[in-house]
């Protein structure tokens, strides 16, 4: 049996697969982009949450709660440990609100055709064209930019993530 850790931080998401001997057996890390509407605000591929909003209103979940489940309904996940954030500012939901809406999660997953609907609109298909390990890199010029090493390679045929980046 192994564990499954994901943490999702600010500006991507890190996954580890540890033993029970608490060996990381795999590791893996995505980052995602961040949209600056304005000075001071951070959006998070807002449009693509619009899109899977209806999934969570179906269910009554908060932002929390929704993403709590997705990640139960995976058939590997077994359980989830949010990081929470005290955010600033005066209309902050205070820390102690964000873990009392976390306990109140419901025992629940979603349907197949449910996860089918939040994975399309989640797509990150094509993404890494943008940034990080790709074929166009034969050095390393920027900090978001490397080649493809043999072992980006494998780890993106076993997720199914492609090979033409």
């Amino acid at each position: 049996m192994s564990i499954l850790a994901i943490d999702a931080g600010t500006t991507g998401v890190t996954a580890l697969l540890v033993s029970t001997d608490l060996r990381i057996v795999a590791r893996g890390y995505s980052e995602f982009p961040q949209h600056f509407p304005a000075d001071g605000w951070v959006e998070h591929a807002w449009e693509r949450i619009r899109k899977m909003m209806p999934v969570a209103d179906r269910h009554r979940l908060s932002l929390i709660q929704f993403a709590a489940i997705w990640n139960l309904s995976q058939p590997a996940v077994a359980s989830v440990v949010p990081t929470f954030i005290q955010e600033a500012g005066a209309d902050a939901q205070p820390i102690e609100g964000k873990i009392r809406a976390f306990a109140q999660l419901p025992d629940l997953r979603l349907s197949a055709g449910e996860v089918e609907e939040v994975r399309l609109a989640g797509d990150n298909t094509g993404c890494m064209a943008l940034k990080g390990a790709s074929r166009r890199h034969t050095t390393s010029e920027g900090p978001d930019e490397w080649p493809l090493r043999p072992e980006l390679l494998d780890i993106a045929r076993r997720y199914g993530l492609g090979e033409d980046w």
